[in-house]
């Protein structure tokens, strides 16, 4: 089996050295506060035959987003003021990518992330989204398919200007607290089982929490 890793921003640990780590491959964010459309570039060239994950906040009920190699594919999503959802495109090419959301209504925020060591096919497992009016962001449960996974989280707290906080044993990747406000987290479990995705706002209001799983390639 190989271990789902990430490029960029700091790295999970699961124990002893025999065992995999995670590290954060490469993420990047960005706004628009007016105009139909946002890209976002990675940092750095991405691998070939990776993962590529967004978050997204829209004001629209869909949102077309690309690479500059390919597609990507929509999960999950749901609107409470805004549409926050979560879209990917598995094994990747390689290279420079800019990451483009489009959409027909004005104002959107975008989050990408790149992730090594997961399936090049059928990679997802389960995904669900929760709304609410709270400080307290949750996804609701969703139940994995196979002990290794990546579990993405994206969640939107809709009022302009909020901050978020990642949830229990989640490592927060971007956070846009902006008047499109988005945020993503990652966590890796090795275990079947119930999990999701939860995030702190930092004022009340409507949010908009998804989750989506990857499986782990080789598991």
């Amino acid at each position: 089996m190989s271990w789902p890793s990430a490029r960029g921003q700091g790295s999970v640990g699961r124990g002893s050295a025999a065992q995999p780590t995670t590290s954060l491959r490469s993420s990047a964010s960005g706004r628009s506060a007016f105009g139909g459309s946002i890209a976002v570039a990675y940092a750095s060239d991405t691998t070939a035959a990776n993962l590529l994950t967004a978050g997204f906040t829209s004001p629209d009920a869909t949102e077309a987003i690309t690479s500059t190699t390919g597609t990507f594919t929509a999960v999950v999503g749901a609107t409470n003021e805004e549409f926050t959802g979560i879209e990917y495109q598995e094994n990747c090419g390689g290279g420079a990518q800019t990451v483009t959301a489009a959409g027909t209504g004005s104002g959107r925020a975008l989050c990408i992330a790149e992730y090594s060591g997961i399936a090049t096919t059928g990679s997802l497992d389960v995904s669900r989204s929760g709304t609410g009016f709270d400080t307290a962001m949750d996804s609701g449960n969703v139940v994995t398919g196979q002990a290794d996974e990546l579990l993405f989280g994206a969640g939107c707290g809709s009022a302009g200007g909020r901050s978020h906080l990642p949830g229990t044993n989640y490592t927060e990747r971007q956070d846009i607290a902006d008047t499109h406000a988005i945020a993503i987290e990652d966590r890796i479990v090795t275990a079947t089982g119930t999990y999701n995705a939860t995030m702190t706002s930092s004022s009340i209001g409507n949010y908009v929490m998804c989750i989506a799983t990857y499986k782990a390639s080789g598991a």
